[in-house]
């Protein structure tokens, strides 16, 4: 193998890490001055595009990467029930007695506990879940449910009544 193509390989490996074509080019051993021009030629190459593809592929299946289980996350995000994160009494259940679809639609938890006077007087737990828009917008576009206007403009109303005599709102 060349020193050519060592490098050429060498820039994929270190495009795979970040995907910033200047920065690889960097560290596979090429000019920073030209760094960015020669990144844009190396990725229109056809056996740079092959290797990248190829490598990818062994990353994904290293990782068991594949469309559908990414669908599912995505699904498990899109269609999130907030109230499995509950107990029947209104209580925030702990991560370890959630199910699985709602611990994935989690993006961050923290749990602060309370002291007063050098005692445990309590703690607050608080989730954070993943963007459930977001979320629907991926799967839509996806399943093409979305047509062909703008895919980004999701435009939808609210009203909200003046309470009824019964004293309920109502919505439409």
């Amino acid at each position: 193998m060349g020193k050519h193509q060592e490098q050429q390989e060498r820039f994929a490996d270190e495009y795979l890490i970040d995907f910033n074509g200047k920065q690889a080019c960097i560290r596979a051993g090429y000019s920073p001055k030209s760094a960015a021009r020669q990144a844009v030629r190396l990725l229109e190459m056809p056996h740079v595009q092959k290797w990248l593809q190829d490598k990818k592929k062994v990353i994904s299946s290293k990782l068991e990467i594949s469309q559908s289980r990414t669908l599912l996350e995505i699904g498990r995000i899109a269609f999130a029930d907030i109230r499995k994160a509950f107990n029947d009494d209104g209580s925030l259940k702990d991560i370890k007695d959630m199910d699985a679809d709602t611990v994935a639609a989690l993006a961050a938890f923290d749990i602060e506990e309370l002291y007063a006077d050098d005692m445990n007087i309590g703690r607050i737990k608080k989730y954070k879940f993943w963007d459930k828009v977001r979320a629907l917008e991926m799967l839509a576009k996806h399943y093409g449910l979305l047509g062909d206007e703008d895919k980004n403009d999701m435009k939808f109303s609210v009203v909200i009544k003046k309470a009824e005599p019964n004293g309920k709102p109502g919505v439409s």
